[in-house]
């Protein structure tokens, strides 16, 4: 999970110089975030971690949640480009990309960078309203390829169904990092878990039907 990707909220990211400090406090940041965790994430220990003063990384980011959220668009744009790649693939069906867009989420689990930082996000999320908001926003983006799968897979299927099947795709592909993340227990599994995964939720889009039931589910989750 390099950072390679900045945004350029200011007059400061737009040099060369500039651009390369901005990479330098959000590779800081993922790695406070990643190795040390959620309660150490402060402007300080990624000042630190960074190797710079205090009052240069706030001449950067005048807020600990301007940081936080470069940093989820920095971290998200990474995982869009792989499933640009996939999606624009002219060569796979649409039953081939969203197989491979499964798998490159479960695969990309073997990294520390991943197993590690969502958790630690997902804490942050849990005592900080406006993390809560970025993550939420992370992950409708990150679901967007598969929200655009899902009815060329199958138009039977209502908005609102698409969905519903969407969320549960996206909150059980979450789960797998916990079993066969990095250095997990599970994770000699993590090949044949992904190809699993794949056809399963891949059936689970070609055999859904329309329903009176699932329509009322899924007004219950956007509501």
């Amino acid at each position: 999970m390099k950072i390679t990707i900045v945004q350029t909220r200011h007059e400061k990211g737009n040099s060369s110089k500039g651009q390369e400090t901005l990479l330098k406090i959000l590779s800081a940041a993922r790695s406070v975030l990643v190795d040390v965790g959620y309660n150490a994430f402060t402007m300080r220990k990624i000042a630190e971690t960074a190797d710079m003063s205090i009052g240069n990384l706030s001449y950067y980011y005048k807020s600990k949640q301007l940081l936080l959220s470069d940093l989820l668009d920095a971290v998200i744009e990474r995982y869009l480009r792989i499933f640009d790649d996939i999606t624009r693939d002219k060569n796979l069906t649409d039953e081939q990309k969203m197989k491979q867009v499964i798998c490159s989420i479960i695969l990309d689990c073997e990294r520390k960078e991943t197993t590690h930082f969502f958790p630690e996000l997902w804490a942050l999320a849990n005592h900080n309203e406006e993390a809560a908001a970025g993550m939420d926003l992370l992950y409708e983006r990150a679901r967007s390829v598969i929200d655009r799968l899902i009815p060329r897979l199958n138009p039977s299927l209502s908005q609102d169904q698409c969905v519903l099947i969407s969320l549960f795709i996206s909150a059980s592909l979450e789960g797998q990092a916990m079993f066969v993340g990095y250095n997990k227990k599970g994770a000699h599994h993590r090949e044949a878990m992904a190809e699993l995964a794949a056809e399963t939720f891949l059936n689970v889009v070609l055999d859904a039907k329309p329903s009176q039931e699932t329509t009322s589910a899924s007004e219950a989750v956007r509501a």
